[in-house]
């Protein structure tokens, strides 16, 4: 099954400093990564920067998934120095 990018973005990933978060819409993402510039989302501005927009359903599943992966691996590792 072909991935359909969409037109606009269908979620945003947003570094914010202390690790990355997922948010659905640019004003979320922007209020996230404290951030009021309007090309803060273009990805010719910050390629690698604190908003990055995810253009496909699937990107952003498999980015939640990840994030998911990775808190509970960090909780194991807490977990298991206590």
């Amino acid at each position: 099954m072909a991935m359909i990018k969409m037109a606009k973005p269908v979620a945003w990933r947003v570094n914010t400093g202390e690790g990355w978060t997922l948010h659905h819409t640019l004003d979320d993402a922007k209020q996230a990564a404290g951030v009021t510039d309007q090309g803060a989302h273009e990805e010719w501005r910050w390629p690698d920067g604190p908003i990055q927009p995810l253009y496909t359903i699937d990107d952003a599943i498999e980015e939640a998934l990840s994030m998911v992966s990775f808190a509970l691996q960090r909780k194991n590792q807490e977990n298991q120095t206590e």
